[in-house]
């Protein structure tokens, strides 16, 4: 999911806003890991249709049908930025997280036969979120930490796979 108001720890977001301040992009890895993403307001309409035409313990899965990986992302971020004729300038190939998934892959074939389908395609959702952290780009006090590659919100504690699973084996496994 990605779209308007959502904390810059996210790629989107944080392409954004490392981009709107012209700031290079830390891509992990070769970029190649692929996402489904899915407009904010497009799952907003996917609860909505299963709370009204759902049925009762039946699995909906919402996502999208559309996958790019994160380097196609930043390149149509790029090109929105008017800076992808600089993309060596504003890609920083970084190290790649623990255990960062390949890919998401989600089937909304149960959740498209209720009458669901994806609005917002993921051209139109990219400049609407652009749009809208250009105008806010104070919404957040300092969010300095969150553009780093690798974020770490509190002393010792990262939101990474790799972080949460050390403070797990450092507490027993419990």
């Amino acid at each position: 999911m990605y779209g308007p108001k959502q904390y810059p720890e996210k790629l989107i977001p944080k392409f954004i806003s490392l981009l709107a301040s012209k700031q290079p992009c830390p891509l992990h890895g070769t970029g190649t890991n692929r996402r489904s993403f899915l407009y904010v307001e497009d799952v907003a309409h996917a609860f909505e249709i299963i709370l009204f035409k759902g049925v009762l313990g039946e699995i909906y899965n919402i996502g999208s049908r559309f996958e790019i990986s994160n380097k196609d992302t930043t390149l149509r971020l790029l090109q929105l930025f008017k800076l992808d004729a600089e993309e060596s300038k504003y890609i920083t190939y970084v190290k790649d997280r623990a255990f960062n998934d390949f890919r998401y892959h989600i089937d909304p074939s149960g959740l498209e036969a209720l009458g669901w389908h994806q609005r917002v395609d993921f051209h139109e959702g990219l400049e609407k979120t652009k749009d809208w952290y250009m105008s806010h780009l104070d919404h957040w006090p300092d969010v300095k930490s969150a553009l780093s590659a690798h974020p770490v919100f509190h002393e010792g504690v990262s939101t990474s796979a790799e972080a949460a699973i050390a403070d797990e084996a450092a507490r027993g496994g419990k």
